[in-house]
């Protein structure tokens, strides 16, 4: 193979013109490559921020959760612990109420047997007065009478 000819200025200058320009795309492509990976970097840093305010949020709103269970089962306990109480005295209640009942069914019995021995008493009181009435009639009689005999 025969050797290549030396290269002149009419072969090398639109080579270096092509490389050059080549060179110059290059930059500009490194340069957007550079421009968008900042972006990219930024919006990185941007979604690491916002993931660690979110795993804040989410840990400070666990916190929160736990703070409201404790206050209800707080609660709770506080309801049951009163609700006993008051059934405890809605028992008491009723127990004294039961007896009330027993000592009011007493005292009417014994009102009622009261009665039944004043109504006795009232009519053995009548049948007494109207005997003293008799009696006295009869004295007048026998004092008219006497009266008049002599």
């Amino acid at each position: 193979t025969p050797p290549s000819p030396p290269p002149t200025a009419a072969t090398i200058t639109p080579a270096v013109v092509a490389s050059n320009e080549e060179a110059n795309r290059l930059r500009d492509e490194n340069a957007r490559l550079q421009a968008q990976l900042g972006q990219v970097q930024a919006q990185a840093g941007d979604a690491q921020q916002r993931a660690q305010r979110a795993e804040q949020a989410a840990a400070d709103s666990e916190q929160s959760l736990r703070s409201v269970r404790a206050q209800l089962d707080d609660a709770v306990q506080k309801a049951a612990k009163d609700a006993d109480a008051l059934r405890a005295q809605v028992d008491a209640a009723t127990q004294s109420v039961d007896e009330y009942k027993a000592r009011l069914v007493k005292a009417e019995d014994s009102a009622k047997e009261h009665e039944l021995n004043c109504q006795g008493l009232e009519k053995e009181l009548r049948d007494a007065i109207e005997a003293a009435n008799s009696l006295a009639l009869a004295a007048e009689k026998a004092a008219d009478s006497l009266q008049a005999t002599q």
